[in-house]
């Protein structure tokens, strides 16, 4: 298991990190960060979150995750501003992607190499989505969770989730979790700014306007050994413990239940 992790100090937020190969993998090629940030503008915080998972099939996975993750939060903490956050995070993932490629062009052996990347920050309470590939992001509400990003694959590409579900076709198909944007990309991928509306909401958030968060939020970056085996109800229901760090725990173990296929990797965070 990767270590776990809480804000300390005067820090506003509650989070935590949690990973764990499953049972079926030999090795984890999942990678997570969470940091804050003071910014220089006005000296508010700033919490910013990122998970990559490194791709199955391709060659040294857990490098391209480690590079993600490594390569997407030096951007951030570099930044002169955070004006513009949607800006900072698709700069950021740009990044990750020119470091994977950098890496490979000197060490031919890990050509091929590649990695989901989902990240987020947290900004005078509004929260700001990057995404490529199909790692996930939620807001847990009122008891109910809803996915924010959007899955890059070719079951969502080729066919749609809403026609998937009407044939029959799930995540289970063999096709249905080849990726159509992720880091690695030769090509300069097309990073997912969108943030999806949340249900019973009359209007979708605009993507450069941030979702307004609540006193009583709670926030999930998961890679897709978590929600290929836990639905929505099943995810909000393991994250009512009173700390980030007891809800990690409870939704990497009910991942692992329901039998631990992938690596299964968690970052919470309570607001």
């Amino acid at each position: 298991m990767h270590q776990m992790r809480k804000s300390s100090g005067n820090a506003r937020l509650d989070y935590a990190t949690l990973s764990h190969k499953g049972w079926v993998r030999t090795n984890n090629e999942d990678r997570m960060l969470v940091r804050e940030f003071m910014t220089g503008e006005d000296g508010s915080a700033v919490l910013a979150a990122v998970l990559c998972d490194g791709v199955g099939g391709h060659q040294a996975g857990e490098v391209a995750a480690q590079i993600g993750v490594d390569s997407v939060m030096a951007y951030i903490a570099e930044v002169d501003t955070f004006e513009d956050p949607p800006a900072v995070l698709a700069q950021a993932v740009l990044s990750a992607n020119h470091a994977i490629l950098n890496t490979y062009e000197n060490n031919p052996e890990l050509t091929g190499m590649a990695a989901t990347c989902v990240t987020f920050l947290i900004k005078d309470q509004r929260l700001y989505l990057a995404n490529l590939g199909d790692s996930r992001a939620y807001l847990v509400r009122n008891g109910k969770a809803h996915q924010l990003t959007f899955d890059h694959t070719w079951l969502e590409d080729s066919i749609g989730m809403e026609f998937g579900a009407r044939s029959g076709i799930t995540r289970d198909h063999p096709l249905a979790h080849v990726l159509s944007r992720y880091l690695g990309s030769p090509q300069t991928p097309e990073i997912d700014l969108r943030i999806q509306p949340i249900k019973g909401q009359s209007k979708p958030n605009k993507m450069n306007n941030g979702l307004p968060l609540k006193s009583g939020d709670r926030l999930l970056l998961c890679s897709d050994g978590v929600t290929d085996l836990l639905k929505e109800e099943q995810i909000a229901g393991n994250m009512t413990c009173p700390s980030a760090r007891k809800s990690a725990q409870k939704l990497v173990l009910a991942a692992l239940e329901k039998g631990g296929h992938d690596n299964a990797s968690v970052v919470v965070i309570y607001l």
